[in-house]
């Protein structure tokens, strides 16, 4: 990590050229878990997590600054916002250094960059920002940040949001099968892989009677005809779902060449209370992606997802973000 003009800065490691140093700190058990702490409310930079652990008194100052910053979210316009995110990513201001942390990747030119949302919960905060924007809006900051794969995560961000309430409003989707590509003896991976052309399954239920926000650690049944959809709180899993006809659907809004599938939406689906209604169902996984993209989805070999593979069937289907939606239309 460094740290440029005071602002976040992480490399998977330093570029050639680069001398380092390595210093270990010896936490007690307290120290560690004050430090996750801080990794998980301020950022995963030593700066942050180190620093104010050894010493706390230098946290106060800053603390200031970050809650002043978050507040400032909600205020911002989405032209503001998409302004303060490209002025982070070319060091033209550290005012939003709280709440963005620039990746830098293996470039000896320091060019090669991607600029995020500094913890999970800034990321959720922002999302509940553009949910409140209208269609107009919405689609203004993701044409704004699309075009660019250094401000990738936020259109990533940009079309959850407008898939999410596209799901809500009267959206019939057309799904076409994913053709899974056996693992070979140089690729010791089995590939999902998306096909053009046009989707011969139709979802049931292409208005959900309603809709319900649900937070995984609670979430214990699936009731027909009702569209869930991801709490905007600190939690991990964005997953949309809907129960019709005995299928359990599962909406992943991508726009990710290869999205992977991690062991947190297991985490929901292995839940006792749900284990034995989901046993009683098929399961399928929809990726909605932006029109003409090719997604390749690589089964994970980890053993949490074994049942899941051996179960699920993958789709995918386009959503035009251009495209007006519902009560969203502004």
């Amino acid at each position: 990590m460094r740290e440029l003009l005071c602002v976040h800065a992480f490399f998977p490691y330093l570029p050639s050229g680069f001398s380092s140093a390595v210093f270990v700190h010896d936490f007690s058990a307290t120290q560690l878990a004050d430090a996750k702490m801080k990794y998980d409310k301020y950022g995963p930079t030593p700066h942050l997590c180190i620093r104010f652990t050894i010493s706390p008194e230098l946290l106060s100052s800053y603390d200031t600054t970050h809650q002043a910053t978050v507040a400032t979210v909600s205020d911002l316009s989405v032209d503001q916002l998409a302004e303060a995110v490209v002025h982070t990513g070319v060091l033209r201001s550290d005012a939003f250094h709280p709440i963005f942390l620039i990746r830098r990747k293996d470039d000896d030119t320091f060019m090669n960059f991607a600029v995020e949302p500094i913890t999970h919960s800034i990321r959720q905060q922002l999302k509940k920002r553009f949910i409140q924007e209208g269609w107009k809006g919405q689609l203004r900051a993701y044409q704004h940040f699309e075009g660019d794969k250094c401000f990738s995560h936020f259109a990533s961000l940009v079309f959850e949001v407008m898939v999410e309430l596209r799901l809500q409003g009267e959206a019939v989707l057309s799904l076409v099968p994913m053709v899974k590509q056996p693992r070979t003896r140089r690729r010791q991976t089995a590939l999902w892989v998306s096909q053009s052309g046009r989707g011969n399954r139709l979802v049931p239920s292409p208005k959900p009677n309603t809709v319900v926000e649900y937070e995984w650690s609670t979430l214990s049944e699936f009731h027909s005809g009702v569209l869930y959809v991801p709490m905007p709180s600190d939690q991990l899993i964005s997953d949309s779902f809907i129960l019709t006809d005995k299928v359990l659907y599962i909406f992943r809004s991508t726009t990710a060449p290869s999205p992977e599938i991690e062991g947190g939406l297991m985490d929901l689906i292995s839940q006792p209370m749900l284990h034995s209604t989901l046993q009683r169902l098929e399961w399928h996984l929809v990726f909605v992606t932006p029109p003409g993209n090719t997604i390749i989805c690589p089964e994970s070999s980890a053993d949490e997802l074994g049942r899941f593979w051996n179960k699920v069937k993958l789709f995918s289907v386009e959503f035009n973000p251009t495209i007006p939606y519902g009560s969203n239309r502004k």
